[in-house]
């Protein structure tokens, strides 16, 4: 297993480190890969007390992405037209 594993890692500074395996970067990109594509895990939760209210910094920039793409494709004229477009020739097929 991964994790079971020794391995040598040379520093910055030249000197060798003994690490085990899971505290290797290759470990910490598997888990990372595992836990965003089994179990659906896909941001982080950072979160912000301030004045006693916690604020999750993911969920603000979610919620900032989601109003942008409505603004950027809800009031456009030509992508409206195209969309409907689209799903009135879909449902003729």
């Amino acid at each position: 297993m991964m994790w079971n594993r020794v391995y040598m890692v040379k520093t910055f500074s030249g000197s060798k480190v003994k690490l085990k395996g899971a505290e290797s970067n290759t470990y910490r990109m598997a888990r990372k890969f595992l836990d965003m594509n089994l179990y659906d895990i896909r941001t982080n939760s950072n979160t912000v007390t301030i004045n006693g209210t916690t604020i999750n910094l993911g969920k603000v920039g979610s919620i900032i992405k989601m109003f942008v793409a409505v603004i950027n494709l809800g009031c456009n004229i030509a992508v409206a037209a195209t969309g409907a477009l689209t799903a009135f020739y879909s449902h003729l097929i």
